[in-house]
């Protein structure tokens, strides 16, 4: 009897966690689409957070090109995969690129923090 009363009891809880994570991921993160023009010389460390996700990058700019970035943190629920944007930035030279199917808040906070990165090395701060 006290199973029968749980069952319904159980469905809910999940359905109200599932909507409630559905809703935290549907954040908008804007990308201003950011290249390495006008950029100096240095590694130049970038980071953006969500509640749900947040990244740290160090970004290495030489000759107003990217040449490396390296992910110093990711802290994501399943959106480890997102981390390949990296090497699309990197050939592309550009943050304008896809993000990763299946992870694309993971995807948009990883670029985001690239782009933080590449405004300071602009402004030099």
């Amino acid at each position: 009897m006290k199973t029968a009363q749980l069952l319904p009891t159980g469905v809910l809880v999940v359905l109200l966690v599932f909507t409630l994570t559905a809703q935290k991921c549907s954040i908008e993160v804007d990308l201003a689409g950011r290249g390495p023009e006008g950029t100096r010389d240095g590694v130049w460390e970038g980071s953006f957070d969500t509640d749900l996700v947040k990244a740290t990058v160090l970004v290495t700019t030489e000759n107003e090109k990217i040449a490396d970035i390296e992910i110093v943190r990711h802290d994501n629920g399943m959106g480890k995969k997102a981390e390949a944007v990296i090497d699309q930035v990197i050939a592309s030279q550009s943050t304008s690129v896809d993000v990763v199917s299946g992870a694309t808040l993971s995807s948009k906070v990883i670029l985001r923090a690239v782009e933080e990165a590449l405004n300071k090395a602009s402004s030099g701060n």
